[in-house]
């Protein structure tokens, strides 16, 4: 997938690589907003475990969006545009969790660098 000189991916490969790292730092930012309105729930030692397999999980998703696996990038993609759509539709039509709003433009950027490397959006 790469060119023969090794240094600059080729464009589509480039889009992956983009999602990789976008999934991995909007996601940073989305688990520091929710841990900002939920706090540490039970004890320390089962939050600690808890943030730290979401973090393993978080880099393995995010190594082989990077290497360019689509199926996964497409599922994901997916995913997030359901998370989206049920964010925008409790923040309009019901009294969603407080941190929603701070949540959703994280959720939705998330949404759009998985979309472009899944379906070569833009």
């Amino acid at each position: 997938m790469e060119k023969a000189g090794g240094d600059f991916p080729s464009p589509n490969l480039k889009k992956y690589r983009q999602a990789g790292i976008g999934f991995v730092v909007l996601n940073l930012i989305d688990l520091t907003v929710w841990m900002r309105f939920l706090g540490m729930i039970g004890s320390s030692e089962w939050f600690y475990v808890g943030g730290g397999s979401c973090l393993v999980l978080l880099g393995v998703l995010a190594f082989y969006i990077y290497r360019g696996k689509r199926g996964l990038v497409t599922v994901l993609a997916v995913i997030y545009a359901g998370r989206s759509v049920f964010s925008m539709y409790s923040l309009i039509f019901w009294k969603p969790f407080p941190g929603v709003p701070y949540g959703l433009p994280a959720l939705l950027l998330t949404f759009y660098v998985l979309g472009r490397a899944a379906w070569d959006w833009p």
